[in-house]
């Protein structure tokens, strides 16, 4: 049979985590551009996108159970989240 040997690991799951972080780490902390559209700005890396994140995209963080668990909420200096 063709495939990986038994007992290797996985490596499209590794390259994949990697392009995640890596593209990540691109991305930075967003804007919305003009027309409405996120632009990514390369500030602070995967730290800057994953606060992006936290602070505009609440649901991909919980869990369900709670919709505000960790007490986030916007503390962006003009309170608008960007």
């Amino acid at each position: 049979m063709g495939g990986r040997p038994r007992g290797s690991p996985n490596r499209i799951k590794a390259d994949l985590a990697q392009m995640i972080m890596n593209n990540a780490a691109r991305a930075g902390f967003m804007q919305v551009g003009e027309d409405g559209k996120r632009i990514g700005t390369g500030t602070d890396g995967c730290d800057g996108y994953l606060l992006w994140c936290a602070l505009n995209e609440a649901e991909i963080l919980d869990d369900g159970e709670n919709p505000d668990p960790y007490g986030m909420h916007d503390v962006t200096p003009n309170g608008t989240g960007k």
